[in-house]
């Protein structure tokens, strides 16, 4: 992992956060296998359960030999959280996410290679938000995804030029969901009914690119030169449903009721 925060070239757009380089391995051509974590962790609280278990595994080799490769990383995650106050079977929330990466490396010649990965990342808590003053039917149903998929071919000339074309796509989505329709209320001792608000995100980013790696020129010193090309289109939709909850006080009476007006869903995009 490289990280530029400032001074970056300008080929890489207007990221004003930043820049973030992220370069994975390849096989070779020996099979290799290799696992860890894979005895989760346990705890005592209402009886033995499983705490956290993060387990990953990394499988690579040959397509075939001298030609082409793979790496598989696969990488999972459970956790549980147990509150000792509320009732049995509505007392814990669970955590399930996995990721995995699957990469090939293919020598169409012998001045010639692409490469081609798939990156694939999912998360879901079904009672998001639980806790003692806050019971299930309370809590959100969250999920969450994302995929990267890219494609590079490289070109080597014989007279020491190099050209270089990828095409990336990538999707983001998240979404929190109440448990019901039953009326939010917040009192001195907690809530109770469903939560008011749903939300839907959605976003992508598609990229062509292409660079060409001149000769090096040599005047007053050695001077590298490179040029290129970058299309990008950028989707973002976005929805929000909010429905009126109720305040209340010590004693079950109202202290004031909050409504809203929705918004239509909200979906710009843009292409630089």
């Amino acid at each position: 992992a490289e990280v530029a925060g400032s001074r970056y070239s300008t080929e890489f757009g207007k990221g004003s956060g930043g820049v973030i380089s992220l370069r994975t391995g390849m096989g070779d051509d020996h099979w290799r296998v290799t696992a860890t974590d894979f005895v989760p962790s346990m705890e005592l609280r209402k009886g033995p359960n499983i705490s956290g278990w993060t387990p990953r595994g990394i499988v690579s080799g040959p397509i075939r030999s001298g030609k082409a490769w793979f790496v598989d990383a696969l990488e999972g995650e459970y956790d549980q959280t147990i509150f000792l106050e509320l009732p049995t079977r509505a007392d814990r929330n669970y955590v399930w996410r996995g990721s995995n990466l699957a990469k090939a490396q293919f020598n169409l010649a012998q001045n010639n290679n692409l490469t081609i990965s798939l990156l694939v990342n999912a998360l879901v808590s079904p009672r998001s938000g639980l806790d003692p003053l806050d019971p299930v039917s309370t809590t959100l149903r969250y999920s969450t995804n994302a995929y990267i998929l890219s494609a590079k071919d490289q070109h080597l000339f014989h007279n020491g030029m190099l050209l270089e074309a990828g095409l990336a796509t990538s999707n983001f989505y998240s979404r929190f969901l109440p448990r019901g329709d039953q009326t939010y209320i917040v009192n001195p001792n907690g809530t109770n009914g469903n939560f008011y608000a749903a939300t839907h995100n959605q976003g992508s980013r598609t990229e062509v690119t292409a660079n060409l790696f001149l000769l090096p020129l040599h005047a007053e010193g050695k001077h590298e030169v490179k040029v290129g090309i970058d299309t990008d289109r950028l989707d973002d939709h976005q929805e929000f449903t909010r429905k009126p909850y109720r305040v209340e006080r010590v004693d079950g009476t109202r202290s004031r009721s909050v409504s809203f007006t929705n918004a239509p869903p909200f979906t710009r995009y843009d292409v630089e």
